[in-house]
C-alpha cells in the first residue's frame, strides 16, 4: 500500500533530518520542524496541513512498525470492500478527523503517527462486520476472531509510541465508521439471492 512506502520513506527522512540537519537536538523538535501536529502552530499561523502531515511521521522504529503491519491487515479488508476512490477518500477524511479530535483536545502536545488513520478503518471493519455477519453465517465467528487479533495488534501499537492519544483515536474511528456506511460496496445481486432462504422463493406469487 502506498500509505504505508510514505510512511516508511518519511520515517528515513526523519533520520536523515535528526542526524544532519538536527544535530545535536532533540527528536521532538526534529518531528516539530517535518511537520508533526501542533495546535497553536495550526491555529495561529495556519499550518492546516500538519493535520495530515502528522500521520506520516513517528517516534520510533517500534511505532513505525506496528503502524504498518495494522494499516496493512485493516486496510486489506476495507480496501477491498470499497472503490479506490471511496478508500483514498476515508483515508483522507479519517487522518483529518482524528487529528482535528487530537488538536482541540491536546492542543500542546506534538502529535504523530497514523493511529488515527489506522482507528478510522478499525471503525470501517466494524461497521462492515455488522452489515455483513448474516451472510457469513457460521464463518462469521472466524472473521471475528482475526478482528479481535488486530484489534489486539491495534493496542500493542498504540502502547508502541512515547504517549498515547485517546483523542484521536476516538475521532478516527467516529469519523470512520459513518464513511463506512455510505462507502461500502452493497453484496452483490449474486451473493445476495444465494443468502435467501428456499423458503422465500417458493413464497413468491407467480406471476
Amino acid at each position: 500500500m502506498a500509505f504505508v512506502a510514505a510512511c516508511t520513506a518519511t520515517f528515513a527522512a526523519e533520520v536523515v533530518w535528526q542526524h544532519s540537519l538536527n544535530a545535536g537536538g532533540s527528536w521532538q523538535c526534529t518531528l516539530f520542524s517535518m511537520q508533526a501536529k501542533y495546535t497553536p502552530s495550526i491555529v495561529l499561523h495556519f499550518q492546516l496541513w500538519r493535520l495530515l502531515t502528522s500521520a506520516f511521521l513517528h517516534n520510533g522504529f517500534l511505532h513505525l512498525f506496528w503502524n504498518c503491519f495494522s494499516i496493512l491487515m485493516i486496510g486489506f479488508t476495507a480496501e477491498r470492500e470499497m472503490p479506490r476512490k471511496e478508500f483514498l477518500t476515508l483515508l483522507g477524511v479519517g487522518t483529518l478527523g482524528a487529528n482535528l479530535a487530537s488538536a482541540v483536545f491536546k492542543p500542546y502536545t506534538i502529535g504523530v503517527g497514523a493511529s488515527g488513520t489506522i482507528f478510522a478503518l478499525m471503525g470501517v471493519i466494524a461497521v462492515w462486520y455488522w452489515l455483513n455477519q448474516e451472510r457469513l453465517g457460521p464463518n462469521k465467528y472466524i472473521f471475528l476472531a482475526f478482528f479481535i487479533l488486530i484489534g489486539i495488534f491495534t493496542v500493542m501499537n498504540v502502547f508502541s509510541a512515547a504517549s498515547v492519544d485517546f483523542y484521536c483515536h476516538i475521532g478516527g474511528f467516529v469519523t470512520g465508521a459513518p464513511l463506512a456506511i455510505l462507502y461500502l460496496r452493497p453484496a452483490s445481486s449474486f451473493d445476495a439471492d444465494r443468502y435467501v432462504p428456499h423458503h422465500a422463493h417458493a413464497a413468491l406469487p407467480n406471476c
